[in-house]
């Protein structure tokens, strides 16, 4: 976690890191997911370990707002 951000600076933070990790070549044949959690999330994620289920409700949720 990084610290308490904006709602509207983190989404234009995490569309400006997506961009630019599209060009790094040294990554595209790695699979990994990028994505913002808010502090009381970060603590359900990390409590249940759920990461499948994280990304579902957050591509529900987020990915709409931020393609």
């Amino acid at each position: 976690m990084v610290s308490d951000i904006p709602y509207e600076s983190v989404m234009k933070y995490q569309r400006t890191f997506n961009e630019k990790l599209s060009t790094l070549s040294g990554l595209r044949n790695h699979k990994f997911n990028t994505f913002v959690i808010s502090k009381d999330n970060f603590n359900i994620l990390y409590r249940t370990k759920g990461i499948d289920e994280y990304l579902r409700f957050y591509d529900k949720n987020y990915q709409a707002e931020n393609p």
